[in-house]
Order: structure tokens, then C-alpha cells, then sequence
């Protein structure tokens, strides 16, 4: 498969994750959506649309190039990586949002982290194979589309022991 056939693959799947679609992309980099249907038809487009593509969906060149069918993605963690999860709920949270495509300003906004709050557990989710972080702000999942998490595993185990008492045992759904 040549270079550009692989770019225009990882564009497709960039935007099918993000349930974004041909039109929402063209009005986001200033062009008609029948030039952006043309230019991924042809696999022909200059450089800095190619760029404006990559900002808009938050990726880097190297990422679409990963994003190929042909990259290895995690259908499950392993156990080791999920006992990391449980020992600090921030991870487990953060992994949850990014395996579910939420976006930096997302995460930070909602959970109100700061960046450098979000890079470090980034950091650590990098070193654990979860994602791919590169700063300063791009952060790649590495789970594939049928990611689960492991069946009686530690963070199943997490959710049944820990979080669905404190969730049943909170008086909300009385009022």
C-alpha cells in the first residue's frame, strides 16, 4: 500500500471513530464538502490541507500512519495493566475517557485537571501501553473499537466491590 493510500485510510478511520463526517470536516478546514469527497477519492491534496486535517482531528502525521488497518491495537489490557488502573481511580478514569475518544479540553474541562495534571497521568498511561502521548497535547489511544475489559479482572472487580456500593448506597435516585 503506498504512502499516500495509508494516510487517506488513516483520515477515513480518523473520522468514522470520531463519528465525524465528510461535511463537518470540510467546514472545519474552510472547504466544500465535494472538495474534501474529491481530495480523499484522488488521495491528492496539498500539504497544508493535509495539515489542517491533522489539527482538526487532533493528530500528527505518524498517527495516521499507525491508525492504518494494519496497526496492532489492544482488544484487552493485561492484568498487570489493570491492577495499575485500580491503584490510582485517576488513571482508571482517565483510561475510560480516552478509550471513549474524549479530547484533551474534555477531560480537563470536566474534570477540572489541569494540563500538567492530565501529562503526567498521560506520562504513566504511556508507560503502560495504554496510549500514546507526545507532547504537547496529542494523545493517541491505543485500544482497538471491540476494546473489553477483562472478564473478572481488577477493574471489573474495582466496579463490583468498590463503585457500585457507593453508587446504590447514595440516596439520588430516591428524590
Amino acid at each position: 500500500m503506498s504512502a499516500a493510500s495509508s494516510i487517506v485510510q488513516g483520515i477515513r478511520g480518523a473520522l468514522r471513530q470520531r463519528r465525524m463526517t465528510y461535511r463537518q470536516l470540510a467546514a472545519a478546514i474552510g472547504v466544500s464538502e465535494p472538495t474534501v469527497k474529491r481530495d480523499l477519492s484522488r488521495g491528492d491534496f496539498s500539504l497544508s490541507r493535509l495539515d489542517r486535517i491533522c489539527d482538526v482531528l487532533e493528530l500528527s502525521l505518524a498517527d495516521l500512519l499507525l491508525s492504518s488497518p494494519s496497526a496492532t491495537r489492544l482488544t484487552q489490557l493485561s492484568e498487570q495493566q489493570e491492577r495499575a488502573l485500580v491503584r490510582d481511580p485517576t488513571l482508571l478514569v482517565v483510561t475510560y475517557l480516552v478509550v471513549n475518544d474524549w479530547k484533551w479540553g474534555e477531560i480537563t474541562s470536566t474534570f477540572q485537571l489541569d494540563d500538567n495534571a492530565l501529562i503526567s497521568v498521560l506520562l504513566r498511561l504511556d508507560e503502560l501501553g495504554i496510549v500514546d502521548y507526545r507532547p504537547p497535547r496529542r494523545m493517541r489511544r491505543l485500544t482497538a473499537r471491540n476494546f473489553a475489559w477483562r472478564r473478572d479482572g481488577p477493574v471489573q472487580e474495582f466496579f463490583l466491590n468498590r463503585v457500585a456500593p457507593e453508587f446504590l448506597r447514595s440516596n439520588f435516585w430516591l428524590r
